[in-house]
């Protein structure tokens, strides 16, 4: 289980910054509860807050107030190992992927494992392992730059999978792809909850997205959290302008 109590983020603006120097508040104190097992999202317009949001879980972005719980264990930036072995527990898969071009695939899924002093044979295992399941087994040998963006993007969810997580976290992992590999990507997100117990939150502005992977949703705006949306409960019931506007952009039913 994620919990978030009041956690904030803001940051000091330069004095001859456009707005004028103070503080930006990122995140203004949030406080969410995400049971383990479940498909959650952070949806909003762009600026809402929800990708700092989702990188305060695994303190990505050190809160400048709040705490964040996973399992009952307060995650602290000012205990490095403790806060190295909780993130071995919360995989991130990046909006641009993140790998690294002069590695294999194979060796950019193995490399959580190389950083945490996993035994070669070990190693070995689980990426041949992993690659199987994303069905990536036989690009095992090629670089990144021969891949296409669905399969970049399967690997970078492998290289999240490959210290066995309690936690995926997502952002806007479907940005650059299109509707069919998007498609595709979320029955894998999907097989990753169902299959494995994996806890998914989820980053996306894409309302049609959030809501054929995630049964509740988070909607930012400004830096806060304005309501909650659930998508296992029949029709959409928004209560504010902000998810109104969201889910008319999206083409999405209300009542």
């Amino acid at each position: 289980m994620i919990r978030l109590e009041q956690v904030a983020k803001h940051y000091v603006l330069p004095p001859g910054s456009a707005a004028g120097g103070g503080l930006f508040h990122a995140v203004k104190p949030t406080s969410l509860t995400i049971a383990a097992g479940e498909r959650f999202g952070l949806i909003g317009f762009s600026g809402a807050g929800k990708s700092t949001l989702l990188r305060l879980i695994n303190l990505l972005e050190r809160p400048s107030s709040g705490s964040v719980w996973l399992d009952n264990q307060a995650l602290s930036a000012d205990d490095p190992a403790a806060l190295r072995a909780a993130r071995r527990q919360l995989g991130m898969v990046f909006q641009h992927f993140n790998l690294l071009n002069n590695r294999t695939v194979a060796g950019n899924v193995a490399l959580p494992l190389e950083l945490a002093g996993v035994d070669q044979a070990t190693v070995e295992a689980r990426v041949t392992e992993v690659l199987a399941w994303v069905g990536l087994a036989d690009k095992a040998q090629q670089y990144p730059a021969r891949l296409s963006g669905g399969q970049k993007l399967r690997v970078a969810i492998a290289r999240a999978l490959a210290p066995r997580p309690k936690v995926l976290l997502c952002d806007e992992p479907t940005s650059a792809l299109d509707p069919l590999t998007a498609g595709e990507v979320v029955d894998v997100l999907r097989r990753v909850n169902a299959e494995l117990g994996v806890t998914l939150v989820l980053v996306s502005h894409s309302i049609p997205l959030v809501r054929a992977l995630c049964t509740r949703a988070a909607v930012m705006d400004g830096g806060e959290v304005i309501e909650e949306l659930r998508f296992d409960a029949g029709e959409v019931e928004p209560r504010t302008e902000i998810a109104r506007r969201l889910l008319a952009a999206s083409g999405v039913a209300h009542v």
